[in-house]
């Protein structure tokens, strides 16, 4: 393979790699607590919701 095309492969994985960090963290993290801080009016926490995503 040639260098750039290791390069390009190189990239996808990294891609895919951060996608399901970013989808778990999204699925698992933020959402229940988004919901939480709704069902308590607990806007705090609905606020810290979003920050789990970076």
């Amino acid at each position: 393979m040639s260098d750039k095309k290791e390069r390009i492969a190189f990239d996808i994985v990294i891609s895919v790699m951060a996608l399901v960090v970013f989808l778990y963290r999204f699925i698992v993290l933020a959402i229940p607590m988004f919901t939480n801080g709704i069902r308590d009016k607990n806007y705090r926490d609905v606020a810290l919701s979003f920050t789990m995503l970076v």
